[in-house]
């Protein structure tokens, strides 16, 4: 079975879940993932993460891109 996903929701979703503080020191893993730049990288572990979750049940995700997104994410 294969399943349409909003890929830039989902992204969106693990870029917020990884951007807290937390004084648990398991947490802190994905706060930090970063590239070489600074940047935050924790979301696409997480994308990356559910896209094998899928795939191990049975579930071919396509990830659907569709459109520029919403004013109230930039930044």
């Amino acid at each position: 079975m294969s399943l349409a996903l909003d890929a830039s929701m989902s992204m969106y979703q693990f870029l917020i879940s990884t951007q807290g503080i937390s004084s648990d020191p398991n947490y802190g893993f994905l706060t930090s993932l970063s590239d070489s730049e600074g940047n935050k990288t924790g979301h696409l572990l997480g994308l990356f993460n559910r896209t094998l979750l899928l795939i191990d049940n049975g579930i071919k995700p396509v990830w659907v891109f569709d459109g520029k997104p919403p004013t109230k994410k930039n930044g």
